[in-house]
């Protein structure tokens, strides 16, 4: 049976609403190993073929060296270098494995598994939504920008009847209708867990804090309101395959605060903080890039406090 080969270091712990946000990137059972979608952008279709039994060892292998660290409630984030909701890519068994696993442990506040549109069905949320599991369960989708540039620039097709934003407004309709069938059952609403990109490129003609800001303000509009959402910023870094420079992370971290006012203002009038914001500051490695140690408790302060008292 073959081993998961890829580098086993662990991704350093960071702190979201749930708690401590830990990521657990194990491998694709496709053919190759290859998400079927290949954006050029994207250095996460990187793992080579597994099966869903070393797969599952693999996570136990992880879960194993986060152990000590853990110090409280925790949110699980399940990556394969594709789409953990592709059967093709993950199957059901796997699946079923690291939902089962998680459940076990009531330190478990979430669990996200990335997807894509066409992977994310009626029948594979039902499935999931009938283990009426003890802990929140959200989809991971890859946005990166409603920029109209976004294909060109990123090499990532989201474009669904002549709308950059058409893949995601699939994906929401298609959780708001499997939440409308869990009423009053509080773990199985599910969430939705959307990452946008710092990328100056995809906004020409303004500045990079406009774009990420009116990229927020336009993703608030697609959700539905009493579906839980997080959005993950993270500042673009340099891949092989794309001529463009790192992100300017402080300047991310300055229109931080005019993005939480308009977070803010989405809560408002909602009986709970339904809308939040991870920064992220990850390299594609998985590490903290040296250059950003400096402001990175920064980070996990803002982090901590995203969400906070209503005003």
């Amino acid at each position: 049976m073959r081993q998961l080969k890829q580098n086993p270091d662990l991704f350093p712990i960071r702190q979201d609403r749930y708690g401590q946000r830990i990521v657990y990137l194990i491998g694709n059972e496709n053919k190759g190993g290859k998400c079927p979608f290949q954006c050029k952008g994207c250095n996460a279709n990187i793992s080579p073929k597994v099966t869903p039994e070393s797969n599952m060892r693999r996570l136990r292998e992880l879960h194993g060296g986060y152990e000590e660290k853990i110090t409280g409630q925790y949110h699980a984030l399940i990556y394969n270098g594709g789409n953990i909701t592709n059967p093709s890519e993950c199957s059901r068994e796997a699946l079923d494995d690291f939902l089962n696993f998680f459940r076990e442990d009531e330190r478990v506040a979430a669990v996200s598994i990335s997807s894509r549109g066409k992977f994310l069905t009626d029948e594979m949320l039902g499935h999931i939504g009938r283990k009426y599991l003890p802990y929140q369960v959200n989809i991971i989708f890859g946005q990166e920008s409603f920029s109209p540039l976004l294909k060109e620039i990123y090499g990532k097709d989201t474009m669904r009847n002549g709308r950059v934003s058409g893949e995601l407004e699939e994906i929401a309709e298609k959780i708001t209708e499997a939440n409308s069938g869990y009423a009053g059952r509080v773990h199985q609403r599910f969430g939705l867990e959307v990452n946008l990109l710092y990328l100056a490129e995809l906004y020409p003609d303004k500045k990079s804090r406009e774009g990420i800001e009116a990229d927020v303000k336009t993703l608030l509009k697609i959700v539905d309101k009493r579906m839980l959402l997080e959005i993950d910023i993270n500042p673009f870094y340099e891949v092989p395959q794309l001529p463009y420079k790192s992100a300017d992370v402080e300047e991310l971290l300055g229109s931080i605060p005019r993005i939480q006012g308009i977070i803010r203002e989405y809560n408002q009038n909602l009986t709970e903080n339904l809308a939040t914001i991870f920064i992220g500051i990850l390299s594609p490695d998985g590490t903290i890039d040296e250059r950003l140690r400096g402001i990175s408790k920064e980070v996990e302060v803002l982090n901590n406090n995203i969400w906070g008292d209503k005003k």
